[in-house]
C-alpha cells in the first residue's frame, strides 16, 4: 500500500513543479536600443535608418545638430504617428542616448506603463518623475508626461565619471584661488 502511494504521489509532484516552473513569468531584458537603432550604430548609419523608417519623419542633415561637447552630437527629428520627436545622441558618432517624446493624443502613459512591465517586469526604480527598467549595460525609463529613453550605461558612465573629474579639479582650483586672499 505505501508503495502505491509514493507511486502515485510522485507524478503529481512532477506535475506541480513542471506548472510552478512555467507559470513563472519570464521578462525580457531591457533592449540595447530601439527598434533597428542599436547602441553603437554610427551617425551615418543611424541617419539612413531614419530615412527608412516609418515612426519618423526625418529630413536629412538639416535635423542634425553638434551639441557643445566636442566629439558629441544629436539628431532631432520630427516623428510621425505614435512618435512626437525623437532625439538621437551620439558620442564620437556612436549612439548611446535615444529619447522618444511620445504623441499623448494617440496613446497614454498607462498603456505604456502596463506594456513596459508585462515585458521587462517590475521597474527598478519608481518615483513622481517616472520609472526604470535598468541591467547592467542599458536602461529603459517612462517619463512623465511621456517620453521613453534608451541609454547605454557605459557611456553614460563615462560621463558621470569625467563629470565628478572635472567638479573634482574646480574644487582644487578654488581652494587654490581663495588661498592666494
Amino acid at each position: 500500500m505505501v508503495k502505491s502511494k509514493r507511486g502515485f504521489l510522485t507524478p503529481i509532484l512532477i506535475v506541480f513543479s513542471f506548472f510552478s516552473v512555467f507559470s513563472q513569468n519570464s521578462y525580457e531584458e531591457v533592449p540595447g536600443g530601439f527598434h533597428d537603432f542599436v547602441f553603437g550604430d554610427s551617425l551615418e548609419i543611424v541617419k539612413e535608418k531614419l530615412k527608412y523608417d516609418s515612426h519618423f519623419a526625418y529630413r536629412g542633415d538639416p535635423d542634425v545638430s553638434m551639441m557643445l561637447e566636442p566629439d558629441r552630437s544629436i539628431i532631432d527629428t520630427a516623428g510621425s504617428g505614435f512618435i512626437e520627436r525623437g532625439y538621437f545622441l551620439f558620442d564620437e558618432e556612436k549612439l548611446y542616448q535615444i529619447s522618444l517624446i511620445m504623441n499623448r493624443e494617440k496613446i497614454d502613459f498607462y498603456s505604456f506603463q502596463m506594456q513596459l512591465t508585462g515585458k521587462y517586469g517590475d521597474p527598478d526604480s519608481l518615483d513622481p518623475t517616472g520609472m526604470i527598467w535598468e541591467n547592467d549595460k542599458y536602461r529603459l525609463s517612462l517619463e512623465y508626461p511621456l517620453t521613453v529613453k534608451y541609454v547605454d550605461l557605459t557611456v553614460f558612465d563615462s560621463f558621470l565619471e569625467e563629470s565628478q573629474k572635472r567638479k573634482s579639479n574646480g574644487e582644487v582650483l578654488r581652494e587654490d584661488f581663495l588661498d592666494t586672499f
